[in-house]
């Protein structure tokens, strides 16, 4: 599978609100194969999640607000099937609050 048309155009600046809390997502210099997130509220850390859309996996990596890339945490990879939530932007969106709703804690809130 190949990665989404336009992929990084699409995601930088777009903002979600998920659970009253705000997001705004980002780009990895034109990447299109990582995507930054966010908080818009005081939260200790940023997650970047990296896909393999050949293998059809991605990775969560955890820092701290500010730190770049140097990740203190990084989950097991997780695997997902290209359907419908690959195949337009607004299923896309969909996707990504459900999985923001699921790292909801490793932002650590303030």
């Amino acid at each position: 599978m190949k990665a989404p048309q336009n992929f990084a155009q699409k995601i930088k600046g777009h903002k979600l609100t998920v659970g009253g809390m705000k997001y705004e997502l980002g780009d990895s210099d034109g990447a299109d194969d990582q995507l930054w997130i966010y908080p818009q509220n005081k939260s200790a850390n940023v997650i970047r999640m990296e896909f393999n859309w050949e293998k059809q996996w991605y990775g969560v990596y955890i820092a701290k607000t500010g730190d770049g890339n140097n990740f203190h945490t990084t989950l097991p990879a997780f695997d997902f099937v290209r359907t419908s939530q690959f195949l337009s932007f607004g299923a896309f969106n969909s996707w990504m609050i459900a999985k923001i709703e699921d790292l909801h804690k490793y932002f650590e809130f303030e």
